[in-house]
Parts: structure tokens; C-alpha cells; sequence
């Protein structure tokens, strides 16, 4: 990969991306998205979404089923060699369980984003009756509240990984609870200590009074 992924090649690479999908206007003196080829752009939309939020689930996917596959294997093997079996089947439901959840989850996105361009604004009115009024607006809107919707979805995957890895590990779920136990130990030992700080304080004081 070094052969391949020089500075040189990709200072070349990143002029000739922008170059393909940027331009400069003198009016707004600044770069705009080229309209001259707008294929080009929706390609590489959909290039990049699909590589980004299907391939890379998928292949996530691919890789946990292999190392099912492999446990299985090695349970055989275990049980013809009449060795302890370990319980394979939490592992097995939480790595379909996460890797189907990830493309649940990611897919949508992907789909969403790629299709922004497909449903642009309309014309701006003054009006706000001629902004419902307007077709072009009402599929924007819509559109626009559905990709809303989505995006937060997909944004659950990063939340509940915590929880189908509660669910269904049986290790995790008890370590989790054994760090829990000990925070609790160590609050309920902190207030014993506190609590006998302070008997000692009004002994000594009483003791000081009389």
C-alpha cells in the first residue's frame, strides 16, 4: 500500500476531485458545486454511501458469521475430544444480533443521503401559503422530515450496542453488574466510614462538654 499511496499521488488525487466537482464563481466569490454534470455527482453519492454504510456492514457481517462458523468448529472438535464445552450460543446471537442491527441501521442512511438531490427546494416565495402551495416544496419537506427521522435512527447504533451487548453477553452482562456491585460497595463502605467519623466527633465532643 505504500507503493501505491504517496503524498505526491494524493496531493494529485484530491486536486483532481475537486477539480471534477468544484468550481469557482466570481459572483459569490467563492466555490460552488459544479451543475454542468450533475450524473457525475450523483455517481459518486452513491459510490461513496454504499461503500461507507452497506459494504462496510456487510462485510462486518461476513467476518462474524466466519467466526461462528469457526466456534462451531471448535466445539466439534471439543466434543469429539470429550474436552468442557463452553456455551457458544450468547456469542453467536450477539454477533448476528449487532451485525444485522448495523445495516438496519446504516442502510437507510445511506439511501436517504443519496437521494438529497432528487428532492431540491423550490423558488423562494414571500409567502408561506405558496410554499405549501408548491409541489416541489411539499416533496422537499417531506423529504426532508423522513431523512430527519432516519438519520436519528441511524444514529441509535452507537446507543444500543451498549444494550444487545447487555442482553445477549452473558460475560458482559455480569461484569458490567460485578463494576456496578463494587461502585455500590464502595459508596455504601464510604458512608459507614463517614457515618463513624461523625459518632466519634459527638462522642468527643459530649466528652468535651461534660
Amino acid at each position: 500500500m505504500r507503493i501505491y499511496c504517496t503524498p505526491k499521488r494524493a496531493i494529485t488525487m484530491v486536486i483532481f476531485l475537486a477539480g471534477t466537482f468544484w468550481t469557482y464563481d466570481s459572483k459569490c466569490k467563492e466555490c460552488v458545486r459544479r451543475k454542468d454534470k450533475p450524473e457525475i455527482w450523483e455517481s459518486w453519492t452513491w459510490s461513496t454511501e454504499m461503500v461507507m454504510f452497506l459494504t462496510v456492514p456487510v462485510m462486518i457481517m461476513v467476518l462474524n458469521m466466519l467466526i461462528i462458523s469457526e466456534i462451531r468448529k471448535s466445539r466439534k472438535i471439543a466434543l469429539n475430544l470429550q474436552r468442557i464445552l463452553f456455551k457458544t450460543t450468547a456469542t453467536t446471537t450477539m454477533l448476528l444480533v449487532v451485525s444485522c442491527f448495523l445495516i438496519l441501521t446504516t442502510l437507510p442512511v445511506n439511501i436517504a443521503n443519496a437521494l438529497k438531490n432528487s428532492f431540491p427546494p423550490g423558488r423562494i416565495h414571500n409567502n408561506l401559503l405558496d410554499i405549501n402551495e408548491d409541489p416541489i416544496w411539499r416533496a422537499h419537506l417531506i423529504y426532508y422530515e423522513a431523512r430527519t427521522i432516519i438519520y436519528n435512527v441511524g444514529l441509535t447504533h452507537y446507543v444500543m450496542n451498549f444494550y444487545i451487548y447487555l442482553v445477549a453477553g452473558d460475560k458482559f452482562r455480569r461484569d458490567v453488574l460485578i463494576m456496578l456491585h463494587c461502585k455500590k460497595s464502595a459508596r455504601n463502605q464510604s458512608r459507614i466510614h463517614t457515618s463513624s467519623e461523625t459518632i466519634k466527633m459527638e462522642s468527643f465532643c459530649s466528652n468535651d462538654t461534660f
